[in-house]
């Protein structure tokens, strides 16, 4: 959940704006056409503007959903100081029914500090994410 630049056909890049927990993510054809019309099945739209990408943008809470998503793959969990800063709270201010219900289920590695999903929890981390954006 960093700045990431992606170049070439289906690259996707994202611009994250930490002063606002807003961010845009471009994402470019598949395939890009240089004037012919072989090798891709949209050549007319891409021929339009060859080198243009999709942008999406990413209001606060979409940016929240997808650091809570990305931050507990990892098993270490989210970092807890870049989501204060990127979104001026800390996960626990705005899940904390979630946390609280899935740490009394054993979702949360009481051997690591903050917020890292055990072994066992992460078998169910979709169903944990289910409940953290239901809160949200």
């Amino acid at each position: 959940m960093e700045n990431w630049i992606g170049a070439g056909p289906a690259a996707s890049g994202t611009i994250i704006n930490d002063e606002t927990g807003t961010g845009k993510r471009y994402t470019y054809p598949q395939k890009i056409s240089h004037g012919g019309t072989e090798g891709t099945e949209n050549t007319e739209e891409i021929k339009k503007c060859p080198h243009s990408s999709f942008v999406e943008e990413l209001d606060r809470g979409a940016l929240i959903r997808e650091s809570l998503l990305m931050g507990f793959r990892y098993r270490g969990g989210p970092d807890p100081v870049s989501f204060r800063r990127r979104f001026g709270c800390g996960i626990e201010d705005l899940i904390p029914q979630t946390v609280s219900r899935w740490r009394e289920r054993g979702f949360f590695d009481t051997e690591q500090s903050g917020l890292a999903p055990s072994p066992n929890g992460l078998l169910f981390l979709n169903a944990f994410l289910r409940d953290a954006f239901a809160e949200l």
